[in-house]
């Protein structure tokens, strides 16, 4: 009898110690299913009020400048979309998570008229951090209304003065600004420090192919006290001596570091010929 016992008591054992192990893994997927981040939004020639299900306040994406930062907690691919009143009450507040997400499931499966359709799709890194989501209206009809390129906000932290370079291409780019060039890999991004302050300098964009060639330059002028911001995204191709090299889209910004000052960003027209970058 006290073999029987212990016999039924060791399988119990086992079978606790294995739905424990299945609860842990249980929530290991859940949690794999989940990342927690921060973002700001950056709207490359569109403005927008977007909403997202899983996130407690409307999502502004301003023309050609900065957000806010915004927390997300909810799966890799949040969804957005822009028909924002559907997602209010009668007050014009957000309506509760638990409520828009029934709001949204009801549209997604029919219950309802249709009125809320997904304009854009943005797949989130699991490491989670800092991002910076950059929208750009997507040319093609038969897809979301708009295109968003996701990339590292780590480097935006700063107190001094300096020219920040965002490669939102999928080609790797050397950027000179002044006399310095460094190597920017695909959806990366790098800053210099600078000094600058009512002088003029220079910025040049090259690929190797595998020669170096130079495929956008242009000059600017920065007042003591701003930052600069470089974006640049592939629009296509160029041939340059018989050779094809991608075209590229250059969107310069500026901050203000500390106090307000007047805007001083000049940019001139890109040089038709410009030297190498080493």
């Amino acid at each position: 009898m006290m073999l029987l016992n212990l016999k039924l008591n060791m399988r119990s054992l086992t079978i606790l110690a294995l739905a424990f192990v299945l609860s842990i893994a249980t929530a290991q997927i859940e949690e794999e299913d989940y990342v927690q981040l921060s973002f700001r939004t950056f709207g490359w020639g569109m403005e927008a009020d977007l909403v997202s299900p899983l996130v407690n306040e409307v999502i502004q994406v301003p023309w050609s400048s900065f957000s806010e930062q915004i927390r997300y907690s909810g799966p890799p691919l949040m969804t957005l979309y822009q028909d924002t009143t559907a997602l209010l009450d009668s007050e014009g507040l957000m309506l509760t998570r638990e409520r828009r997400e029934q709001v949204v499931s009801q549209q997604q499966t029919g219950d309802k008229p249709v009125d809320i359709i997904p304009v854009a799709q943005v797949p989130l890194p699991k490491a989670g951090g800092k991002l910076l989501l950059v929208f750009v209206p997507n040319p093609q009809s038969n897809k979301p209304l708009y295109r968003v390129i996701v990339m590292d906000d780590s480097l935006a932290e700063f107190d001094e003065p300096n020219v920040h370079f965002y490669n939102m291409t999928d080609t790797e780019l050397v950027v000179r600004v002044g006399s310095e060039a460094k190597t920017i890999a695909s959806r990366q991004q790098a800053v210099w420090p600078t000094e600058i302050g009512g002088t003029q300098a220079s910025i040049a964009i090259a690929v190797r192919n595998p020669e170096t060639r130079v495929i956008y330059s242009s000059r600017f002028r920065l007042r003591e006290g701003r930052r600069a911001v470089f974006f640049a995204r592939r629009v296509g191709e160029m041939e340059i001596d018989g050779v094809n090299v991608p075209k590229i889209n250059v969107l310069p910004r500026f901050e203000d570091i500390g106090e307000k000052q007047e805007q001083l960003l000049i940019l001139e027209a890109p040089d038709e010929m410009a030297d190498g970058v080493d």
